[in-house]
């Protein structure tokens, strides 16, 4: 077989298997949408539920944050609260995410900050009952406290009342902040200032902030009163993407 005839068949075998049948392009999952309700005191575990869902293409997860009352809505599949669930969501399916516990905060610039600095429960229900108007009365300088509490109604209000207060009112000369956010800016740009949030807003929160201020250390006791359980609240027991995405936050824990 002459040489040109040869390269000729090598030419068209190689056309050939050239043109031969594309590779099959894999389609990616449709992502399944997870919508995500919760409280403006739980932003940091949404946050992390957020990271969780990032790391899966195959859910999609939205995110709400209200201050209503959280009751099903035909499309929220997934809420988040603390303490107790809401008496619209009793029956559904809880999960366990984690403790979270309130933490009385002051300012690092506070001359009580580098003693660590203790409260009694009797001392802390007299600042916050306006009874002790001075930090000199605390054994701290002569400025006045300024006290920052929330809006009436609030979990986080309820919560540190009921441990702390005993019945007492809250002095009418208090701060008021709607949200641990706003609470952790006021007390961290104020020496003489005092607070309380969700210790996990002090893990999140931007560095600036956090190494702002203080805890202060609490009786065991009212420490242990202070604590409370957020809870993933789901229609049944969670399967597929919820389950998969509870399961992430709680390997992250």
């Amino acid at each position: 077989m002459p040489a040109r005839s040869l390269t000729f068949i090598v030419l068209v075998i190689w056309l050939l298997a050239a043109c031969g049948t594309p590779p099959v392009a894999t389609t990616p999952p449709t992502p399944q949408p997870v919508f995500l309700a919760y409280p403006p005191e739980l932003r940091p575990y949404a946050g992390d539920l957020a990271a969780c869902a990032r790391q899966y293409p195959d859910i999609a997860l939205y995110l709400t944050e209200t201050v209503e009352e959280l009751a099903p809505d035909g499309r929220t599949s997934l809420f988040l609260a603390a303490g107790s669930p809401p008496a619209a969501l009793t029956g559904w399916h809880a999960t366990l995410l984690a403790e979270d516990v309130l933490a009385v905060i002051f300012n690092q610039q506070n001359p009580l900050a580098p003693l660590g600095k203790a409260l009694s429960l009797e001392e802390l229900r007299a600042v916050w009952s306006g009874k002790t108007l001075s930090w000199a009365s605390l054994g701290g300088s002569d400025g006045e406290i300024k006290v920052w509490v929330y809006p009436e109604g609030s979990r986080l209000r309820s919560l540190f009342d009921s441990a702390v207060m005993a019945g007492e009112l809250v002095s009418s000369r208090s701060w008021l902040a709607p949200d641990p956010q706003a609470a952790l800016e006021a007390v961290s740009a104020d020496p003489d200032a005092i607070g309380y949030l969700p210790a996990s807003w002090l893990e999140s929160a931007a560095p600036e902030l956090a190494e702002a201020v203080q805890p202060l250390r609490l009786p065991d006791e009212l420490n242990e009163n202070l604590h409370q359980p957020v809870l993933a609240l789901t229609e049944v027991e969670p399967q597929e993407s919820l389950r998969t995405l509870l399961l992430c936050f709680q390997a992250d824990q």
